[in-house]
């Protein structure tokens, strides 16, 4: 890509934090089993979890949070298991929370489809003749701010300093997050996942910073038109390109 976003990107140890939420993508530190595991209720539905705190951590300096969401089908634990972050964590004494989205289905030709674990992140699926929203009722983003402010509650978060990360679908859902809670989050580093078709028109509310990392050759999320292959009805476009979305940003 072309354009250069002068601004600092991250505000709080920002180079850091950028290296190491890029090492999402190159890394494979497995963690799983250290991070504690918590449920929060959220519209009278039990939502899932992992917290990560680390011995580094200390109440009394306020520190970053990164909130690390999974993809389409995946699991919290999946996404730790992925994840380079622990080691910088530990060294910065940063919060990691690792939230789990909810199983959505899809009716289709007189037939109930599974889809799996799946972020409302503005998605319109056209199908068949019909368009379709999967978990569109589902407030993640009301899930996700309310957990936000519950571990503000119960950490001290420096105020600069709330970061949200994402793969394929997880980085989808943080472009929406980006683009609907700005006034809450710092920056957003999203890997493959673009800006969803059902929220393209809409407008920031606030300016954010943004880190997108798309593969050209990317063929479950493409590069040039944010297609996404669905077997075995075909290819569907799920948002806008890579190049659109950071159009999208800059302007």
């Amino acid at each position: 890509m072309n354009r250069v976003n002068t601004r600092k990107l991250l505000k709080f140890d920002g180079k850091r934090v950028l290296f190491a939420i890029f090492a999402l993508v190159v890394s494979a530190t497995s963690f799983a089993q250290i991070g504690t595991a918590k449920d929060f209720m959220w519209d009278n539905v039990k939502r899932d979890y992992i917290e990560y705190v680390p011995q580094s951590y200390n109440a009394e300096q306020p520190t970053a949070v990164v909130f690390m969401l999974h993809g389409l089908r995946d699991s919290m634990e999946y996404k730790l298991e992925l994840s380079g972050l622990l080691p910088y964590a530990d060294q910065y004494g940063w919060i990691l929370v690792v939230p789990e989205a909810l199983k959505a289905s899809i009716a289709l030709m007189g037939q109930e489809i599974e889809i799996g674990t799946m972020w409302n992140a503005g998605m319109n699926i056209s199908v068949a003749g019909l368009t379709l929203s999967p978990n569109s009722t589902v407030d993640d983003c009301g899930f996700l701010t309310a957990l936000l402010d519950s571990v503000k509650a119960n950490y001290n978060i420096h105020p600069d300093s709330v970061f949200f990360s994402g793969v394929s679908m997880g980085g989808f859902m943080c472009q929406r997050m980006a683009i609907e809670h700005a006034d809450k989050i710092s920056a957003v580093a999203s890997v493959s996942g673009t800006i969803a078709n059902g929220i393209s028109s809409q407008t920031p509310i606030a300016n954010v910073d943004i880190m997108h990392i798309h593969g050209t050759g990317d063929s479950v999320v493409t590069y040039s038109g944010a297609d996404f292959s669905f077997a075995p009805f075909g290819s569907f476009n799920i948002g806008l390109s890579a190049e659109a979305t950071v159009d999208y940003w800059v302007n």
